[in-house]
């Protein structure tokens, strides 16, 4: 089960690593001996994002939302748009529905040939192209639910009241990537600290892959639907 951190937490954890002393009140203008807490924060809000890029990057479903889009179909156009969710960061997945109680089909990315042969009204949608902010549906076909499968944004760092996870060593990645930096703006070495970084993100990367140990790995046939083909026995 996932658990967090909040912000507070990972300062004391900053401080106590690095030996600094939590004397804010006295080093309001960031001294370099003693990093004031909204320097901290500052720092750890980037290193938070670079962490969640690790995170958005790892396997399917972890870590994922799941929305249903609307696309409607104009006729005079041979395709449809449908907005992305204000969080999208990373695409997972986008699928339609292919009848109603029916399963869910996935759509590729469109490349330049899906504009030359697209077909209005085709009936169902057969790729999908990202924008920055929607998503173009080819061709326009029917009225399809569209559901879409995505990495949300990471959360912005303000307060000491932030959260962020604490699961995998995300918290560790966090503070290793404060220190290195908080080494730099004293011009002091940070060799240690990159050590200690490097050795946490290789094994915060291995634990995101978030395998199920127990199933062995099975590559899904491209362009299947239903049941997985029988390899017929040697006999």
């Amino acid at each position: 089960m996932a658990f967090s951190f909040t912000i507070q937490d990972e300062i004391d954890l900053i401080r106590s690593i690095g030996a600094y002393e939590d004397l804010d009140g006295d080093y309001s203008g960031d001294a370099p001996s003693a990093p004031s807490s909204g320097t901290i924060i500052r720092l750890a809000d980037r290193a938070n994002r670079e962490a969640w890029e690790v995170w958005s990057a790892s396997d399917e479903g972890w870590n994922t939302l799941r929305v249903n889009l609307t696309s409607s179909t104009d006729p005079a156009l041979s395709s449809s748009f449908v907005d992305l969710p204000s969080d999208c960061h990373r695409i997972r997945a986008v699928q339609f529905q292919v009848g109603p109680g029916l399963g869910y089909e996935t759509l590729r990315r469109a490349n330049a040939t899906d504009d030359l042969f697209t077909v209005v009204g085709s009936g169902y949608p057969l790729a999908y192209r990202e924008f920055p902010t929607r998503l173009e549906i080819l061709p326009a076909g029917a009225m399809s639910t569209v559901r879409l499968t995505y990495c949300p944004v990471a959360a912005r760092i303000t307060a000491t009241t932030d959260t962020i996870p604490s699961t995998d060593g995300y918290d560790l990645y966090v503070a290793y990537w404060v220190l290195v930096r908080l080494r730099q703006r004293e011009d002091r070495d940070t060799s240690e600290f990159r050590a200690s970084l490097a050795e946490v993100r290789a094994a915060f990367t291995e634990k995101v892959r978030r395998r199920d140990r127990s199933q062995s790995m099975r590559m899904r046939p491209r362009g299947t639907v239903g049941r997985w083909p029988v390899r017929p026995r040697n006999l």
